[in-house]
Order: structure tokens, then C-alpha cells, then sequence
């Protein structure tokens, strides 16, 4: 978006805005104007045909750390979600880091379908000039660099000094910065709100926006997973020959 908008100025509207998602696309206009781009977790084979041949990046991380990344993110939803207290303490009991990984590694009935098919379909693309695959872990070790594969990808053509800001703008410590004082801003419009539990409401709604940013880092699965969880990881890794393709790094 800073390289469509010629700018490292902070992005201030909603993300849900452009989440295809989460939004209806012919209206996310009205929470982000134009120039905008649009974000999804949908494989591209399942999108409306008016996105075919339009310019795509997809950031690939590798599995372990996304599934780690994806079970606290799980977690913090749930401990945000509005419900009776005793409820959410049996949900979060029964959200186990083993007990979630074997979902993760064999449940085909998940949202937006299983991590390993969506990245099978997505590498299957890597030679369609409209698709950049990009590693997070690249992201992390060089961002100037990766973000200057965006910047000629798109046709944007910013500057070398443009790229360096947007690197510096986008690191995981500004970008969690940022993210608590869009939702400040965003809770300066329900403060007027009287209605009964609205501090509780107010409370998910600091914890909501700003859980999206955890470590952002490469490798804190080692931190999760127990020898047993690492060996049945692996022995499925073994068994998916695509992934053995892709250079994932861990």
C-alpha cells in the first residue's frame, strides 16, 4: 500500500476495509479509498474471475512457525470472543498446543482449507509472471531488498530512498507501535457508548486489534513444540513431497 500511495506514512484506515474476506469488495471503498490493495487468505482459484490476471503476492512462511503463529493467534481469539466466562475457560483448556498441531497437520475441515493444500496450489503458480512468491523469512533477513522485488513486480518504480523508509516503516516493532494508536483512535469512537458491559467490550477491543502482532520472529516454534510434537511434524513433512521443493527455512 506505501508503494501504491508513494509514501511510508503510516497506513491509518482499517485493514478490514480491504480484506476480501471480511468485506464486501465493491464497497471497500467507503473505508479505504483508492489507490488500495486488497488482501485475502482465499487460494486464487476460488476468488471471483474478475481477480484472474490481476498482480498477486503471497507471502509463504514455513509451516512450523505458522503453525505455531496460527495457535496463538486461536487462542487470543478465543479469550476475546464476548461469552460466558466459564465457557471460554473450558474452550481455552481444551486448545492445547499438541491437540492443536494434530488438527493443523491432518483436519481437512478448516477454515479457508488446510495450510499445506493452499501452499501446494500457490507454488504450482510460481512461474505465472502475475504471481510474486515471496519468503517471510526473506522479509525478515532482507526487507529492502524483498520490498524492491514488490516495488518492480507492481510497475510502482519508487525510489531507493522510498524503499529504505518503507523497510524501516514496516519493521515488527513499528508496525505494532502503529497498530496501538490506530486502535486508540478507534476507541475514541465508542467512549460515548453507554450501554451495559461496554468497558468489557472495550477491553476485547484493545486486545483484538493488537494480538495480530505477537513475535514476528523466525524459529519460536522451537519454543512450542515438545520432541514428540517435532517428530510428527516431520514425519509428515517426509511424507509431502511438494514441500520438499520449496526452499522453506526454519
Amino acid at each position: 500500500m506505501m508503494l501504491v500511495r508513494d509514501s511510508a506514512d503510516y497506513i491509518e484506515e482499517s485493514k478490514h476495509g480491504c480484506m476480501i474476506d471480511m468485506y464486501p469488495v465493491n464497497e471497500s471503498h467507503e473505508l479505504v479509498p483508492s489507490p488500495r490493495v486488497l488482501n485475502t487468505h482465499y487460494r486464487l482459484d476460488v476468488l471471483p474471475k474478475t481477480f484472474r490476471g490481476k498482480k498477486t503476492v503471497c507471502v509463504l512462511r514455513n509451516p512450523k512457525d505458522v503453525a505455531a503463529s496460527f495457535y496463538f493467534h486461536r487462542k487470543k481469539r478465543v479469550s476475546n470472543i464476548g461469552m460466558d466466562e466459564k465457557k471460554r475457560e473450558e474452550l481455552l483448556a481444551k486448545l492445547t498446543f499438541s491437540a492443536f498441531l494434530g488438527a493443523f497437520l491432518f483436519d481437512n475441515d478448516c477454515p479457508y482449507g488446510r495450510y499445506f493444500d493452499y501452499v501446494e496450489y500457490m507454488w504450482s503458480l510460481r512461474d505465472d509472471p502475475n504471481l510474486l512468491l515471496v519468503h517471510f523469512e526473506d522479509l525478515k533477513r532482507d526487507p529492502v531488498e524483498v520490498i524492491q522485488q514488490v516495488n518492480e513486480f507492481i510497475g510502482t518504480n519508487r525510489s531507493p530512498e522510498l524503499v529504505q523508509n518503507i523497510a524501516e516503516a514496516t519493521n515488527f516493532a513499528s508496525m505494532r507501535e502503529g497498530k496501538k494508536d490506530s486502535t486508540n483512535r478507534l476507541l475514541e469512537k465508542t467512549r460515548n457508548m453507554k450501554e451495559q458491559g461496554e468497558e468489557s467490550k472495550e477491553k476485547r477491543l484493545v486486545n483484538s486489534a493488537q494480538d495480530i502482532y505477537r513475535k514476528g520472529e523466525i524459529g519460536d516454534w522451537k519454543n512450542h513444540f515438545t520432541v514428540a510434537d517435532n517428530e510428527l511434524f516431520d514425519a509428515c513433512l517426509d511424507r509431502w513431497a511438494v514441500g520438499k521443493e520449496i526452499p522453506f527455512r526454519y
